[in-house]
């Protein structure tokens, strides 16, 4: 809704100045050209206006999420964005998350190498599922090995998720651009989408967007990772916690 509104603000200010141009550019004008001229000011200021206090509107919870990650992709109101760990010489992907809204949320997130780039292990695709609290910070720890060869290097995945809020979204609390991932349920129809939720609801994804990550391996760590190793997800700041700044 954010974006959107800043979108329309943008769209308005375009139509203001097409107006004004053409309105103010008449050297014989008539009252209605006089409307014409002092609406496009009225509309032109107030689309700056509004454009201004969208984009520098103070966030009601503190972005921890920008303080790990930096810029940062965003799945219908859950923010997330990929830094590698090393504990031990065991390197994890971690998925850094914050959630927009102050009501939980469900998510899938899924990574897939781009063809024609290096085949670095079997973990050519990655999935997670998890859950948020309404404006929590979390991480996913993702057990990965790095072959000797690729350690240093950079790989490119596209990347997908999808979001669904069963309780509805709630308040807004953090206004961060972000750079928006889309899923397969922007490209169905409505029928087909009902569909894709509840695959959505099960741990299944189809990336067919064309946003992507770079992630460059972590170096001096292990090959593979131990096979007991298991994905763990973890909440690091809650809502009353991350709402004192």
């Amino acid at each position: 809704m954010h974006e959107t509104l800043k979108t329309w603000c943008v769209i308005l200010g375009i139509l203001a100045v097409v107006v004004g141009a053409g309105t103010w550019s008449d050297r014989h004008p008539d009252q209605l050209i006089w409307y014409g001229r002092v609406g496009s000011i009225l509309v032109g200021l107030a689309s700056v206006c509004g454009l201004l206090a969208l984009t520098y509107r103070r966030d009601k919870a503190f972005d921890y999420l920008y303080g790990q990650v930096g810029k940062y992709l965003d799945r219908g109101g859950l923010c997330f964005g990929f830094a590698f760990g090393v504990n031990d010489g065991a390197a994890t992907l971690n998925l850094f998350f914050q959630n927009r809204f102050d009501r939980p949320c469900e998510t899938v997130v899924a990574l897939r190498q781009v063809p024609g780039w290096m085949e670095v292990n079997d973990q050519n695709e990655v999935q997670v599922s998890f859950a948020c609290p309404g404006g929590a910070f979390g991480v996913v720890e993702i057990p990965f090995g790095v072959p000797q060869q690729f350690q240093g290097k950079t790989q490119k995945y596209y990347v997908g998720a999808s979001t669904m809020f069963p309780e509805g979204k709630g308040v807004q609390l953090r206004f961060r651009n972000a750079l928006p991932v889309r899923s397969d349920l922007q490209m169905q129809s409505g029928m087909r989408e009902g569909v894709a939720v509840g695959g959505a609801a099960l741990g299944m994804i189809a990336i067919v967007g064309k946003e992507t990550v770079e992630l460059t391996f972590p170096e001096n760590v292990r090959e593979t990772f131990d096979e007991g190793a298991q994905i763990k997800t973890s909440i690091l700041r809650e809502l009353d916690a991350a709402a004192k700044r």
